[in-house]
């Protein structure tokens, strides 16, 4: 299982993880106020021991690193520049690994 956080400067969104069979999905949604353009998000997945990540395009508008393959114990960061003002409940593209 993967772990996940979020966390900005200044706001508190929500993040969902599901599994799928051997896909994780890690979604972030936001509950606030929108996020004005030059926002910076990132997310922190905690690969545990035993797990790993053997390849991993990231959607449109996010970069991550390190490059895959990734076996835990270990680590990734995903970060997303906002372009486009985010409005209230908005839902940044999802993160599938």
């Amino acid at each position: 299982m993967l772990a996940g956080y979020f966390y900005d400067s200044h706001r508190t969104p929500h993040v969902r993880k599901q599994k799928d069979g051997d896909k994780y999905l890690i979604q972030v949604t936001h509950p606030g106020q929108p996020i004005p353009t030059g926002s910076r998000i990132e997310v922190v997945g905690l690969v545990p021991q035993g797990v790993s990540i053997g390849r991993f395009s990231p959607p449109q508008g996010w970069t991550c690193t390190p490059p895959c393959p990734i076996v835990g114990p270990d680590a990734f960061t995903c970060t997303f520049v906002v372009t486009t003002a985010i409005p209230l409940n908005g839902t940044l593209p999802g993160l599938v690994m």
